[in-house]
């Protein structure tokens, strides 16, 4: 059976160290420290070609937000500086993984031209139980070929 993009993409993140120990999941976020959540914002069509023989090539943008529950004690510099680098780590990691080559490949045509990138990282909201709410964008774009083989 073949993994989804989702899934493809979700293992490839939890590869990355800086979110080590993370327990992930889609469309929720537990509130307790070391949750992590997966929410998909969908696919969108850049541009799209078609050539002469009926071919059409789509440029694709998919976008996933992804959410962490992080420890966060108030006046604590020091766990909020992890917390921060934990964010500018993960995004400097996809950044790296994309450029290398080792992120998954989510088109099929170009695969040379895919880019997936992590940005806009922040921290959303402070908790009372002692945690805080962080979100960064994940972005993938990638091309898409297909042909009309539906004879009329």
């Amino acid at each position: 059976m073949e993994q989804s993009t989702l899934e493809t993409l979700l293992d490839w993140v939890r590869g990355c160290p800086a979110l080590t120990g993370c327990t992930w999941s889609v469309d929720e976020l537990a509130p307790d420290g070391g949750a992590a959540g997966a929410y998909p914002q969908g696919v969108r069509v850049l541009a799209r070609r078609t050539d002469l023989l009926g071919t059409v090539t789509d440029r694709c943008r998919l976008t996933l937000v992804l959410r962490l529950t992080l420890p966060f004690v108030p006046g604590d510099a020091a766990l909020a500086a992890h917390n921060a680098g934990r964010l500018l780590d993960f995004q400097q990691w996809a950044a790296q993984e994309s450029a290398a080559h080792r992120a998954p490949t989510l088109g099929n045509a170009d695969a040379a031209d895919e880019v997936i990138t992590a940005a806009a990282g922040c921290c959303e909201q402070l908790h009372d139980e002692g945690t805080a709410r962080y979100r960064v964008t994940l972005t993938a774009e990638y091309t898409m070929k297909w042909r009309d083989t539906d004879e009329n």
